[in-house]
């Protein structure tokens, strides 16, 4: 059994419209967090990684259940439903649903923020970072459900304009609160809600505003939502904290500088993670399409070849490259900078291997898997980061970190390639 050349077509297209803009805004993101190591100390950036690091796992903690949750939900009401009326309904009540969840939960998101911002992120820079925080992560779990519902409606065109906007504002307000402006990273995180809230905005009116059209029920719908998060939420907030525990426990363990230090190489080393996690979402649809065509171990193949390709030619540029770049352009503050990136980049280029494919095959189909595997893994992690921050400092940390990386990236590869050999029907499990 193929796939129709006109259908590799279409799914490359969608790719381009949805995987293009957020791979564009995962580099120029990176080029900004390049170009703040030359405005700001290692001090005032470290606070900045720090805050910044918990956006975004806030954002994994509460976005992505609920949006794996509606897109499952979703897509087999879609596919089975003989009515063109009742699926959007339902599909609808789905979304309705998670985005309540999802606002409701940033009351405890900002007892937390309110509670880390008096121990750990204020000593670095003096700036309150908790309220602006909160805002930045609202208007993410917002635009998140905006394109959510573009996706599953297949507005692929409307998805790649709405993230082609969020990039472009992003960046534009970036640049007039840091470099014209010279304000810090408060105002910086004010411009990354203001942007993505204006994204999500359009991303209404995109959808030529049926996001907003009243649903019926709600109530079940929620509670199929709630029943799905509730196996989602367990296996990627344990995995979410532990891909991000270097970070959290340098805030507590560490120095300013040297947290800074460690802040600025692991968001340079951030960048291959966070492609292979825009193209998880991209390639989400056409995973499921494909292992319930029974080409599911053929596609696995043929894309992780290239992507691992892609991941040693980045590696390999890296240490050549890195060095004598970073040496002569960065500032010196950061020179001690090098050796932590080379490592970080081992653990990141892991996670790229195994994120847009391996882990939502595994996630999808063997929902306890993972969680099994992190309630392993945390307790051996949180010791090793609580050995190793006071004793060697960044060094440690980056190579622990890595460590844990590589080791969740082998146990899902190895379950993933189990899985598409046999697993065709995604609404069996």
């Amino acid at each position: 059994m193929t796939v129709p050349n006109s259908k590799w077509l279409r799914v490359l297209r969608d790719m381009a419209l949805t995987a293009g803009p957020k791979i564009a805004g995962g580099v120029l993101i990176l080029l900004l967090n390049v170009g703040l190591v030359f405005v700001w100390p290692p001090v005032i950036y470290g606070n900045w990684a720090f805050w910044l690091m918990l956006v975004f796992l806030a954002d994994a903690l509460i976005g992505a259940p609920f949006d794996l949750a509606v897109i499952r939900l979703a897509q087999s009401t879609l596919n089975d439903a003989s009515s063109a009326d009742v699926p959007i309904i339902s599909a609808l009540g789905c979304e309705h649903a998670a985005m309540i969840m999802k606002m409701l939960l940033l009351l405890p998101a900002g007892l937390v923020f309110i509670v880390t911002g008096q121990s750990a992120g204020e000593v670095a820079s003096g700036e309150p970072l908790a309220l602006p925080s909160l805002a930045a992560l609202g208007a993410f779990l917002l635009l998140r459900s905006t394109l959510v519902h573009l996706q599953m409606r297949r507005r692929f065109a409307s998805y790649g304009a709405v993230e082609t906007l969020h990039v472009v504002l992003r960046l534009t307000f970036a640049g007039f609160a840091v470099w014209l402006a010279g304000l810090g990273p408060a105002a910086l995180m004010w411009s990354f809600a203001a942007a993505a809230a204006s994204a999500t905005a359009f991303s209404v009116y995109a959808s030529r505003r049926s996001l907003l059209l009243c649903s019926d029920g709600i109530a079940s719908a929620a509670r199929a939502t709630a029943s799905q998060v509730s196996w989602y939420l367990p296996t990627i907030a344990l995995g979410a904290v532990i891909g991000r525990l270097d970070l959290l426990l340098m805030g507590w363990l560490s120095n300013a500088q040297e947290l800074g230090q460690y802040g600025a190489a692991a968001n340079f080393a951030v960048a291959p993670e966070l492609v292979g996690t825009y193209l998880g979402i991209a390639l989400l649809p056409t995973l499921v399409s494909h292992v319930q065509a029974g080409l599911g171990r053929r596609f696995l193949v043929q894309s992780h070849a290239v992507m691992l390709s892609a991941a040693l030619s980045m590696y390999a540029a890296a240490f050549v490259l890195a060095e004598p770049l970073l040496l002569r352009y960065a500032p010196q503050a950061y020179a001690s900078m090098v050796p932590l990136l080379l490592i970080l980049l081992g653990g990141t280029l892991a996670g790229m291997l195994t994120t847009p494919l391996a882990l939502p095959l595994v996630l999808l189909t063997q929902k306890d898997f993972l969680l099994k595997t992190d309630f392993v893994v945390a307790p051996v992690a949180f010791l090793a980061y609580w050995i190793a921050i006071p004793a060697f400092g960044a060094m440690g940390t980056a190579t622990v970190a890595t460590a844990v990386h590589v080791v969740r990236s082998i146990a899902v590869h190895a379950m993933a390639w189990r899985l598409s050999a046999h697993v065709h029907d995604l609404r069996r499990h």
